[in-house]
């Protein structure tokens, strides 16, 4: 639908046209009208909720000289506003701290997709310069071109913004090592807008198994097979107290990750089939559960689960970067199986021993 109210808000639903890839590292807009009706509304204060292709420097360049007087605030969402790569995790699997530089970040993106050696090849040879017309090994032949068309775009559109408001701390030094002032930052976890009530101090009671939970769409990024891999290392004893639970979309796509998780699944007999909950009933079903894990593989600005879990009053473990901080939540070493594995036992052993 063209047009909705949503609490009382009026929404406006824009038509979505398609991008070349030139377009699209470029981050030339794909939504037709878009500064039209901002320039329809004249807005004092404009949120942009992404950057790349939504809200295109340009479009916010061409906004401001319209209307001077109005505020443009940025949020940094997620990892793929600014790393080409879409994710901040290098070709080889170790998190990166986010610094823009054609040649490694070219490297890096075509190893992912191509295999590590092409990578390397490829931030040696491939043309920074203008893309052939038709020519249909741009990919790798012009890489460090698309990748420095994307640079450029991040750079275009922080310069375009009055403030970058960003919800993780690791956000702020990312931002930072690639020259954003600092006086256009501005920190506002999750966390503190949330409305969510501090855990219980004693734990929820457990008449029967121990519950555990993790949320998310089924992906590599969100670590559902080093959480696998864990449960099926624990020792058996400990395999008896508990029940798992995943929730979230994705789990029946056919794709090779989604697929390796439902063999896992499959295979471990305390682990529930996935569920898919409408947002409504997340809470209802959180409610008698113990323990909820975020076993993510990328830098998080702040996952809303975390919050549903402290909601519930539920334990929290977590990988590092999950971009938030509270006393309650337990960390375990990045993409670390083992530690992963101690770390369930102990918030396990605890609860058991109530």
């Amino acid at each position: 639908m063209p047009q909705y109210v949503h609490q009382g808000l009026t929404v406006s639903v824009v038509k979505q046209s398609i991008l070349s890839k030139q377009a699209y590292y470029s981050g030339l807009k794909n939504y037709a009208d878009l500064e039209n009706l901002v320039l329809k509304v004249q807005p004092d204060v404009v949120y942009v909720h992404d950057r790349n292709p939504h809200f295109s420097g340009n479009i916010l360049i061409n906004i401001k000289s319209s209307l001077p007087k109005c505020k443009i605030i940025g949020v940094y969402h997620s990892p793929g506003q600014s790393c080409p790569n879409r994710s901040l995790i290098h070709s080889e699997g170790n998190i990166c701290n986010g610094k823009l530089e054609i040649h490694s970040c070219t490297q890096c993106r075509i190893g992912k997709s191509k295999g590590v050696l092409v990578g390397r090849m490829t931030r040696s040879f491939s043309l920074n310069t203008e893309k052939l017309s038709g020519n249909p090994l741009s990919e790798l032949s012009h890489a460090n071109f698309y990748t420095s068309a994307y640079i450029d775009a991040f750079n275009l559109w922080v310069d375009a913004l009055d403030m970058v408001q960003f919800h993780a701390q690791w956000v702020k030094d990312l931002l930072l090592l690639n020259g954003v002032q600092e006086e256009k930052l501005i920190y506002h976890p999750l966390e503190a807008v949330y409305n969510f009530k501090l855990p219980e101090a004693k734990s929820k009671p457990h008449l029967g198994k121990i519950q555990l939970v993790c949320s998310g769409r089924c992906t590599n990024i969100k670590g559902q097979l080093i959480l696998l891999e864990a449960l099926e290392n624990l020792d058996s004893s400990t395999k008896q107290e508990i029940e798992v639970h995943f929730i979230g979309p994705g789990f029946d796509a056919d794709d090779q990750y989604a697929l390796q998780v439902g063999q896992k699944i499959a295979m471990l007999d305390f682990v529930y089939p996935p569920k898919l909950l409408n947002p409504e009933d997340v809470q209802i079903f959180l409610c008698d559960k113990h323990i909820g894990i975020v076993p993510s593989l990328w830098p998080e600005t702040g996952p809303l689960v975390v919050l549903d879990f402290l909601n519930a009053g539920m334990k929290v473990i977590s990988s590092p970067y999950i971009g938030i901080e509270h006393k309650v939540i337990k960390h375990f070493n990045y993409n670390d199986v083992n530690d992963l594995k101690q770390t369930l036992e102990r918030q396990i052993n605890e609860l058991l021993a109530k």
